[in-house]
């Protein structure tokens, strides 16, 4: 008996240092939702007018190293950047083709962002590209500048878009187009993302709950007069 106490406590003992660490918040509730090590997987897609053959490749991202967070952040600038190896799906460098990546430039700069205040998040970033239309749900917290070329009578536009739960790129997107046809149009989306279905679900999950509950009640209302 005693012997088998003394192995539990042993056990739990060792259970203490294996337990995963649980990254801190900042004081404004900031905190990584990736870690060192984590790869996220991708497809590229290449389509418009001025492509001479579609493109449709597969990608991984692979995060190398996250800075510390500041305690207070007052700037956009003041956040730290991820460091992350960008290669083809066959483990192969993107050379010169990771350029495609420079629009996000026009949208922080930023491929991963902290979680757990995109409210502050929202503030920083307009705070610095006023020009950006922000928008966000349950699932995805988003942003899109566009700008106009009136010499050449083209618009052009960049979408991006994290998943809230990681803080890490969902899609990310560049059009280019005239009046009358998309001249480019450039996408990236991670792989197993949740559906629009789950999303509209998760927004509306107060207005279908509400539902239910009417419906329950008229039931039960309707039960009792018989």
């Amino acid at each position: 008996m005693k012997r088998t106490l003394k192995l539990l406590l042993a056990l739990a003992f060792v259970g203490i240092f294996c337990v995963t660490p649980v990254m801190a918040a900042t004081s404004q509730g900031l905190v990584w939702g990736i870690d060192d090590g984590d790869q996220f997987n991708f497809q590229m897609t290449l389509t418009g007018a001025e492509q001479e053959e579609d493109v449709n490749e597969g990608i991984y991202m692979e995060v190398l190293d996250t800075e510390t967070i500041p305690n207070v952040l007052t700037t956009w600038d003041d956040m730290p950047e991820v460091d992350l190896d960008i290669l083809w799906e066959n483990g192969t460098s993107m050379g010169f083709a990771v350029l495609i990546f420079l629009g996000i430039a026009a949208t922080g700069e930023r491929l991963a962002v902290p979680t757990g205040n995109y409210t502050l998040l929202t503030e920083l970033l307009l705070d610095k590209y006023s020009n950006l239309t922000m928008s966000e749900n349950s699932a995805y917290w988003e942003m899109t500048a566009t700008y106009e070329n009136e010499l050449l009578n083209q618009t052009g536009s960049v979408a991006v878009s994290y998943l809230k739960e990681d803080g890490f790129l969902a899609r990310y997107s560049i059009t280019l187009a005239n009046e009358t046809h998309t001249l480019s149009d450039i996408s990236v989306i991670r792989d197993g993302l949740p559906s629009d279905i789950i999303v509209l679900l998760q927004d509306n999950i107060l207005i279908i709950g509400g539902g239910i509950a009417v419906i329950v009640i008229l039931g039960a209302v309707v039960c009792k007069r018989r």
